[in-house]
C-alpha cells in the first residue's frame, strides 16, 4: 500500500509542477508580448480610402466598357451615305462625355482610360466618316469614268 501512496504522491507532484510551469509560461508570454514587444499601430484610413477609390475606379471602368461598346455599335449602325449631322454630333457629345471623368478628377492618371477610350472612339468615328466619303467619291469617279467611256465610244 505504501508503494501505491508513493506513486500517487509523485503523480500529483508532477501534475502540480506541470500546471504551475504552464501558468508561469503563459504569464511570461503575456508579459513579453504586451510590454516588451510592442505591436505597431497603423492608421488605416488612408489605405482604406485608396482601396475605396480603386473600387470606384474599377466600377467606373466596367460602366465605361459597356458605354464604349454601345457607342461603337451606334457608330457602326450609322448610314453615312445619308447626311446625318445631328446623329454624328450626338455621338461626338457622347465621346466628350466619355472623356469628362478625366477632367473632373483633375487629370488624375487613374482616369487615363477615359481619355484613351474617348480618343479611340473619336478615331473610329473619323475613320468611318473618311471611309464613307471615300466610298462616295469612288462611286462618283466610277460613274464619271463610265460616262467618259460612253462619250468616248459614241465619238469614235
Amino acid at each position: 500500500m505504501s508503494k501505491a501512496v508513493e506513486i500517487d504522491e509523485s503523480y500529483w507532484k508532477n501534475i502540480k509542477f506541470n500546471l504551475i510551469f504552464f501558468a508561469c509560461c503563459c504569464v511570461i508570454y503575456i508579459i513579453v508580448t504586451k510590454f516588451l514587444l510592442k505591436t505597431p499601430e497603423f492608421d488605416n484610413t488612408e489605405m482604406l480610402s485608396r482601396i475605396n477609390d480603386f473600387e470606384k475606379i474599377q466600377t467606373l471602368k466596367n460602366d465605361y466598357t459597356k458605354k464604349s461598346q454601345e457607342i461603337f455599335k451606334t457608330i457602326d449602325t450609322i448610314k453615312y451615305d445619308v447626311n446625318q449631322v445631328q446623329r454624328i454630333d450626338e455621338i461626338k457629345r457622347y465621346i466628350a462625355d466619355y472623356k469628362q471623368p478625366y477632367k473632373d478628377n483633375e487629370f488624375h492618371s487613374s482616369y487615363n482610360f477615359c481619355l484613351i477610350g474617348g480618343n479611340i472612339l473619336n478615331v473610329f468615328l473619323e475613320l468611318n466618316l473618311e471611309k464613307s466619303t471615300l466610298e462616295k467619291n469612288n462611286t462618283l469617279i466610277e460613274t464619271n469614268l463610265n460616262e467618259c467611256k460612253a462619250n468616248f465610244k459614241d465619238e469614235h
